[in-house]
């Protein structure tokens, strides 16, 4: 789940940047519910599918949407990226 130098300069844009602040701090401040039934859910996901994970399948979901080569938005690739940090912690 690490990033290499080229993934880190890429997401190092303002638009970026202005994304990832907020979703880190309140994820370290617990204001997320994931623990859902023995699952973990993803915070940003919102639908009709469930995202219910288990952890190693969590971590390679942040990982795959938080990747600068995702199609998400800006907004989604910071969060998901937000939550990989944390777990990396």
């Amino acid at each position: 789940m690490e990033y290499s130098s080229k993934e880190e300069t890429y997401f190092s844009n303002s638009e970026f940047t202005g994304y990832n602040e907020k979703p880190y701090e309140d994820l370290k401040a617990d204001k997320y519910k994931m623990n859902v039934n023995d699952m973990l859910r993803c915070p940003f996901c919102h639908g009709k599918k469930k995202h219910d994970y288990k952890l190693e399948h969590l971590l390679q979901h942040v990982s795959r949407v938080g990747k600068p080569s995702s199609n998400k938005s800006a907004k989604q690739k910071a969060n998901h990226y937000a939550l990989a940090k944390i777990f990396e912690e």
